[in-house]
């Protein structure tokens, strides 16, 4: 009987359930995987792992968790044959995550039929696909960062020690599976706060205290893990270390032009950048400029005419730059390759790029507002070759409705925030507080680290929210429509 009544209650999830694994089954059958620029290195560092990479390579720059992922999967299948099973454990792990997408907004009580229609949405939506068939973090990272929303949702609701230290825990995994994570933590600590308000009096506060100071030592103490292996395996004490990467240097690379001053010492550097520039534009005005997709907004003259204003014509990869000038740099300075000829790179450019940051602060400044706003895209595939079985003007529409759904569930959780931040203990539900903390991450981490060209990736993660908070805003509309229809009646 209680097997029935059980069945009853989820039989909805269970039906769900069965066509997202028929959904995901799809994508794998129809799907290859895919190698990209950066599916080198975490196979690489997955070859550190074990023993017999290359240690001329610097990759203490890539996140280690998804590399650690790989590992299983070379050693069962060798290097010749890991890639369609751990592309099916990419689709594996995405069929997973629209079930906790499900019960997500399953906990949202007031309207039933949401969760039907943001796990649907989170499957068919490009942004959770076109990465299933990557060899990429992207899967790994939405994953966990999934499982750390349902966590803290039940939380909000009782905020028992076990969620806690769950929470914690998926914070420093989140971290580690994608490092433009790394203020996770941080934002999560806010969602802490704010339950705790909610929760006063109920939970007094000497019990807040020992759960902050537990969520706190906590994380500290799982991160000493990976810190300590950076420390007796690469030589320093963090996270990550503060190399080349982390300074914005590509946006300083991207300004260079004949007209920049150097000091005598750095002529070397800059003729060097100058010429890499040249030879890097001239391959893409041959093949890439004259080949605008489809499927690209820029054929569009509106939205061709507000990009150019935004983001250079002919504007070369900052990043691109410097790895092809990395090579040139380190046998100029007569530097070892590796993780320590990088960071001392590091320490002889310094000074170069603090004169570039002298003579380019508007165009950093506009970089980051650039970043801000591709924050309101999604990422797509990347081609006309690699479109999926749908006609052009299906995915051009879809990018245009993405933008507009983007800007919509910005300003109304903006507008959410700013109208409830005084009456945190009264409104019904958290939940869409704490998408709103989560989902502003992601813009303002674009912002902070000016990405550009990976502000689509770097924002992907949070796609399931800006999906299930536009569906509630939808929800809620309908409901006061027909509220202010039924008095209209009355009367």
């Amino acid at each position: 009987m209680l097997t029935k009544i059980g069945f009853e209650k989820n039989r909805g999830f269970i039906l769900f359930s069965f066509i997202a694994f028929l959904l995901c089954l799809f994508y794998s059958m129809f799907y290859q995987p895919r190698l990209v620029s950066d599916s080198s290195d975490y196979i690489m560092l997955a070859k550190e792992f074990l023993g017999h990479g290359d240690t001329s390579l610097d990759l203490s720059n890539r996140s280690p968790l998804y590399s650690m992922l790989i590992i299983p999967f070379l050693k069962i299948f060798g290097e010749a044959g890991f890639l369609y099973p751990l592309m099916y454990f990419h689709f594996f792990l995405i069929f997973l995550c629209s079930m906790i997408v499900f019960k997500i907004f399953d906990m949202w009580e007031r309207f039933k039929s949401l969760p039907y229609w943001a796990g649907f949405l989170f499957l068919i939506t490009f942004s959770t696909t076109w990465y299933g068939h990557l060899i990429l973090s992207e899967t790994l990272g939405l994953f966990i960062f999934i499982l750390l929303v349902y966590f803290a949702i039940l939380y909000a609701k009782q905020p028992k020690f076990i969620y806690l230290a769950l929470i914690a825990l998926l914070n420093v995994l989140t971290v580690l599976a994608r490092f433009n994570m790394l203020g996770i933590p941080y934002f999560t600590f806010i969602c802490l706060l704010v339950i705790y308000i909610r929760q006063w009096p109920k939970l007094n506060l000497l019990r807040i205290l020992m759960h902050i100071a537990s969520y706190i030592v906590i994380i500290m103490l799982l991160f000493s893990v990976w810190k300590a292996y950076n420390y007796y395996h690469r030589g320093y004490w963090g996270i990550r270390p503060k190399n080349l990467y982390s300074n914005n240097f590509t946006t300083l690379n991207e300004n260079i032009s004949p007209t920049t001053k150097v000091s005598p010492e750095y002529q070397y550097v800059f003729q060097t950048y100058l010429q890499v520039r040249d030879s890097l534009l001239a391959y893409q005005r041959e093949n890439y400029f004259p080949k605008t997709p489809q499927t690209s907004l820029l054929r569009n003259p509106f939205f061709a005419s507000i990009y150019k204003q935004i983001v250079p014509v002919e504007r070369v990869n900052g990043y691109g730059m410097f790895i092809h000038s990395r090579p040139l740099f380190m046998a100029y300075y007569h530097l070892p390759e590796g993780l320590e000829g990088s960071l001392q790179l590091k320490k002889i450019l310094d000074p170069f790029y603090d004169q570039l940051r002298l003579q380019y602060r508007k165009e950093i400044l506009q970089r980051r507002y650039t970043s801000l706003l591709l924050s309101l895209r999604i990422p797509l595939p990347f081609s006309d070759s690699d479109r999926i079985i749908l006609p052009s003007i299906f995915i051009v529409f879809f990018k245009m409705m993405s933008i507009v759904i983007n800007i919509c569930v910005y300003i109304g959780l903006l507008f959410y925030l700013l109208l409830n931040f005084w009456k945190i203990r009264k409104v019904p539900s958290l939940n869409l507080g704490i998408y709103a903390i989560y989902i502003f991450y992601f813009p303002i981490a674009n912002y902070r680290v000016s990405t550009v060209d990976d502000a689509l990736r770097y924002k992907s993660a949070s796609e399931f929210l800006v999906i299930g908070c536009m569906l509630y805003f939808i929800y809620f509309m309908i409901e006061k429509i027909k509220l202010i229809k039924q008095k209209h009646h009355r009367k």
